[in-house]
């Protein structure tokens, strides 16, 4: 994706997870997130398992933003990090991905098509409309 023109706002789908204190851990990331991003639409939580059997509580934002999708990576990470995150363990504080990203006049981008694959993304997309 482009850089967002500095007049143009983009909305992103955002898919957090957690199952570490995950409603903690979920709270904190809505307050951080709505620091200087206005949220248009909030879904979950939702209780899931991953491949291995693991609990998480999953949720989803649809968050209007000037910030260019590198800019909102590089923001979300230094979220997750806040929460302690650890990268590649089991234990995840807080993961949010950026799964999609709509422009101004109307183009959609897929940031990671793969979690597409997972049906409680998809159900979390349809509930911020975001599809």
């Amino acid at each position: 994706m482009s850089a967002a023109r500095e007049d143009a706002q983009v909305e992103y789908a955002l898919v957090l997870g957690s199952n570490l204190r995950p409603a903690r851990h979920l709270r904190f990331a809505l307050r951080r997130i709505l620091d200087g991003r206005e949220v248009l639409a909030c879904a979950g939580p939702l209780r899931t398992r991953d491949a291995g059997g693991g609990r998480f509580l999953n949720a989803a934002l649809r968050v209007r933003t000037r910030e260019d999708a590198g800019m909102l990576r590089a923001a979300l990470h230094a979220i997750e990090d806040a929460t302690g995150r650890v990268r590649g363990s089991e234990q995840v504080s807080l993961d949010i991905d950026i799964v999609a990203s709509r422009e101004a006049d109307g183009a959609m981008l897929l940031h990671k098509p793969g979690d597409l694959e997972r049906g409680y993304v998809r159900t979390l997309l349809a509930r911020i409309g975001f599809e």
